[in-house]
């Protein structure tokens, strides 16, 4: 009993003798704000991304990169819960897991049908209430970048953005192209019932371009025949979103040749939005990727650099450090003993700096295997997969 009323009653004791001190002073808007608190306290919610040692390796509307008020705290607001990150601005230390991100970005973008997590941050503006940015790949973001350096999380956010779409949609309405040629962890994701293609041999990436083109001449047509410009405006159920995931295009263009890499590319990141394909590109450093790329990017999501990037921003080059606002941090000043920790960047130049979600290699593993076109059957009646996701994650 004793116990009881030390772990319920005791703190809202402790809580109202607070407000009558601030009340006796004439404390009001530290009154008010207490108020608005005890108003906002939600169950609390577990995170897993514990603060790591160095050697941890975890893995608007024409904006990009999409910041909505909060509306509902996904995180009890407490000391733990809210701290942020040393040099890293207002990158959240303990994001929420994944489930409970996808739960609040839905609760934000009801009608949204694709949406991307970036990571978590508490914007200076809203009393230490965290925050989430994103993407909606179905409406205003077409080309990703991520870079940083090896081992810093790149590929755990791809993970974690593909396990975030196929939440939202089924099989029929979500297909990846996969070029990878150094994650094991995304080999699962072969036999994927999401996954159209998966390319990792000299030869499988040759065929890969190939039947992309042949795809993406398919989706032309079928546009046309139906009297529409874009993939946005047509309203069958035959052209399912093709989310194509390059892991690492300088091992690529060694294999098979710069040029061939370059014009594929460019023409995918160019014609492939409105044709239903979304580009996300993953690299070590933004030198690896070509110039002629760098302006069809709609988001970059920047690690730790040693060098100020150059990027293309209206057609103009323009240096990096030019575009960062008081609560975001350069790439050159972030960092790397906090992996997960990305500076986002959109094409007008505004940029947050966050972190992404955690989510434990056993986890990635069993989704991966529950996603297993022998467990599959894809009918137009299917569910979104939401229900069957391992916890916790």
């Amino acid at each position: 009993m004793l116990g009881f009323i030390w772990d319920n009653v005791a703190p809202l004791l402790f809580l109202w003798s607070m407000i009558g001190c601030m009340l006796a002073h004439r404390h009001w808007t530290q009154v008010l704000r207490v108020c608005q608190f005890l108003r906002t306290i939600p169950p609390q919610i577990e995170t897993v991304w514990k603060t790591p040692p160095q050697t941890h390796n975890p893995q608007e509307n024409n904006f990009s990169i999409h910041s909505q008020p909060t509306q509902a705290c996904l995180i009890k607001p407490t000391f733990t819960h809210l701290k942020t990150i040393p040099e890293t601005g207002m990158a959240l230390l303990n994001p929420p897991t994944l489930n409970a991100t996808f739960d609040y970005l839905q609760s934000i973008e009801p009608q949204a049908r694709y949406l991307l997590p970036y990571g978590w941050y508490i914007p200076s503006n809203q009393g230490q209430m965290p925050d989430a940015a994103y993407a909606d790949l179905g409406a205003d973001t077409y080309n990703v970048a991520i870079i940083s350096p090896e081992g810093y999380g790149k590929t755990a956010w791809v993970l974690s953005g593909m396990m975030a779409l196929m939440l939202q949609r089924t099989p029929r309405e979500l297909q990846f192209v996969i070029f990878n040629t150094k994650d094991a962890d995304i080999n699962l994701m072969e036999n994927s019932a999401y996954t159209l293609l998966f390319a990792q041999s000299i030869q499988g990436i040759l065929d890969s371009i190939k039947q992309l083109h042949a795809e993406a001449k398919r989706r032309a047509e079928v546009l046309a025949a139906h009297h529409v410009l874009t993939w946005n405006t047509y309203h069958g159920d035959d052209l399912p979103l093709i989310v194509v995931y390059i892991a690492d295009p300088t091992a690529i263009s060694s294999a098979i040749g710069k040029k061939l890499v370059e014009k594929a590319l460019t023409l995918l990141m160019m014609y492939g939005p409105a044709l239903g394909f979304r580009i996300i590109i993953e690299s070590r450093n933004m030198s690896d990727l070509a110039p002629c790329y760098h302006h069809f990017f709609s988001d970059r999501l920047l690690g730790p650099m040693d060098k100020d990037p150059i990027f293309q921003q209206n057609g103009k080059r323009m240096p990096i450090r030019t575009i960062f606002n008081n609560s975001a941090i350069a790439p050159t000043q972030l960092p790397n003993e906090y992996p997960g920790v990305f500076t986002a960047v959109d094409a007008h130049g505004r940029a947050v700096t966050l972190r992404t979600v955690y989510i434990s290699p056993e986890a990635q593993k069993d989704w991966m295997i529950s996603q297993s076109k022998d467990l599959q059957t894809l009918t137009t009646t299917q569910e979104p997969h939401g229900s069957s996701i391992p916890q916790p994650i």
